[in-house]
C-alpha cells in the first residue's frame, strides 16, 4: 500500500512540475502584464514545489518512523506482559 501510495505521488508531482514548465514557456512567449506576472509565479512555484515535496516526504518519514518505533515499544511492552503472566501461572 506505501509503494503505490508512494509512485501515485511521484506520478502527480511530475505531472505538476512538467504543467509549470509548460505554463512558464507559455506565458515567456506572451506578451502582457498579466503574462509576466503568471511567469514570475510559474517561475517561483517551479522552484518551490520540490522543495515542499521534498518537505512533506521528509516529514512523512520520520512520523513513520516514529510511529514504527512507538508500535514496537508497545508490542514489546505486551509480549513482556505475556511471558510474565505466563511465568506466573506456571
Amino acid at each position: 500500500m506505501y509503494k503505490k501510495t508512494k509512485q501515485i505521488g511521484a506520478i502527480i508531482a511530475i505531472l505538476l512540475l512538467v504543467g509549470l514548465y509548460v505554463a512558464t514557456l507559455v506565458f515567456a512567449l506572451i506578451d502582457s502584464p498579466f503574462a509576466e506576472k503568471m511567469f514570475q509565479t510559474c517561475l517561483f512555484a517551479t522552484i518551490a514545489v520540490p522543495i515542499l515535496l521534498w518537505l512533506f516526504i521528509w516529514v512523512f518519514k520520520k512520523t513513520d518512523k516514529q510511529k514504527d518505533e512507538l508500535e514496537q515499544t508497545i508490542s514489546e511492552g505486551a509480549s513482556k506482559e505475556d511471558t510474565e503472566e505466563n511465568h506466573l501461572n506456571s
